[in-house]
């Protein structure tokens, strides 16, 4: 059915409201107090959500009620809302930020601070920020050794900024990056930090980075298979063992309702087959997309691994790549490889746009996924995010882990009808010792 014709027929006989209101009263008269129960989802968004996606419901109107019912929600303690009393004291989306151009730099070496032992692979510079991309042996084991991996950064002009530390890590042993805010010279030859020079040689932009449209697919669908995604994606999802509870039956419930997904649409039954074998921690689903097929496939207790042990091989590419997709813009800043695990930091604007799930109703949103050069597809949950609705900064870490015998990735961020596709070249592993 085209999107037209979808239209013509949730306008004529189906009434979005009322059934956005009556899953908002339904979830009023169930309240849900154990905050492990559904991690971050919230009914009453992802069924306002849904019936934006197929027009059923303008998004002023729909995001108003579920602000209404989220406000409701938080009055009273159930922790299915998403922070509603805040939703409520929103101001309107700001309008996206176009990044400024973004330059990618080299500069590895190993040197001595006051912290320890410091390793710098390379580092990111707009007018906005400075972000340089480190690892260190500490001195101190504790958190002020931690702590004391901030410092300051100064570059070619003179200018000395204090650059503060975030990462991860053990007790001897952490990675991370130190950022300026606002940015250093963007132009500058060097940076010095800790009283050591770092040679800054750019990076090349990576060969084939390219747009495609989407297959065609009708809006339920569509919208039916991000919503698996995104709540496979998200904190209490796939990335910590798997989903406690069915994310989709309400709003698969109100895609059948309105028209927009038939009840025996074979799209639906795979879906569910592709969330009960997350719930039920299973390796396959009986039927599904090849992504989802390979992802389960692979999927082990033991196949999320941070990386942050002591010995881990650890390599970082600069990308530098920058690509629309969807009317938001992305840009793909590293892609590091530690021990097993694959993970990429990345710039998108606006910022509601980095991840599927956001803080509101009819939030842009993107979704995550990678392949290899062994036919293997991973996806990308996001891990950490800062910066505004405009624009916003994180990292996303895949899973399952990274085949070893990989030698190459393709980073996909994905819209609703087009897709990114990011080529890079892994560097080649260290021989085992």
């Amino acid at each position: 059915m085209a999107a037209d014709d979808e239209r013509r027929a949730i306008d004529e006989g189906f009434d979005a409201e009322l059934a956005l209101r009556l899953v908002g009263e339904g979830v009023l008269l169930n309240p849900v107090t154990d905050n492990q129960r559904r991690g971050f989802g919230s009914p009453v968004i992802d069924v306002a959500s849904a019936l934006v996606a197929i027009d059923a419901l303008p998004v002023d109107r729909a995001r108003s009620i579920a602000r209404d019912y989220e406000l409701a929600l938080s009055m009273r303690g159930d922790n299915r809302s998403r922070s509603g009393m805040m939703l409520a004291m929103a101001p309107p989306p700001a309008a996206p930020v176009d990044p400024a151009p973004l330059r990618t730099v080299c500069c590895p070496a190993t040197f001595t601070t006051s912290a320890g032992l410091v390793t710098t692979y390379g580092a990111w510079l707009d007018p906005d920020r400075t972000v340089v991309v480190l690892s260190a042996v500490l001195v101190q084991r504790n958190m002020p050794g931690l702590q004391s991996v901030s410092s300051t950064l100064t570059d070619d002009q003179g200018t000395s900024l204090p650059a503060h530390f975030s990462g991860g890590g053990n007790s001897d042993r952490v990675h991370g990056q130190l950022e300026t805010f606002p940015g250093l010279s963007v132009d500058t030859a060097w940076l010095e930090l800790g009283g050591h020079r770092l040679v800054l040689s750019d990076v090349p932009a990576p060969e084939g980075v390219t747009v495609e449209e989407l297959p065609p697919t009708t809006l339920g669908q569509r919208h039916l298979w991000r919503c698996v995604t995104a709540f496979a994606a998200q904190p209490g999802g796939i990335r910590h063992g798997g989903l406690r509870e069915d994310p989709i039956e309400a709003v698969a419930a109100v895609l059948v309702a309105g028209g927009a997904l038939d009840p025996d649409d074979a799209q639906l039954r795979q879906a569910r087959a592709v969330v009960s074998a997350l719930i039920a921690g299973t390796d396959s689903a009986a039927e599904g997309p090849a992504q989802w097929q390979s992802v389960l496939s692979r999927l082990q207790p033991s196949s999320w691994h941070l990386g942050n042990a002591p010995g881990d091989d650890h390599e970082v590419v600069f990308v530098g790549a920058s690509i629309p997709v969807d009317g938001a813009v992305v840009r793909v800043q590293t892609v590091e490889r530690h021990g097993e695990a694959l993970s990429i930091s990345v710039d998108v604007a606006p910022g509601s746009a980095f991840a599927f799930g956001g803080r509101d109703v009819g939030d842009v949103s993107l979704l995550w996924w990678a392949e290899d050069d062994r036919g293997n597809s991973y996806l990308g949950c996001p891990s950490n995010k800062g910066g505004s609705p405009g624009r916003s900064s994180g990292t996303i870490q895949f899973v399952p882990a990274l085949d070893p015998a990989a030698t190459q990735v393709r980073i996909l961020p994905t819209g609703a009808t087009q897709r990114g596709i990011v080529p890079i070249a892994l560097p080649p592993r260290e021989p085992a010792s």
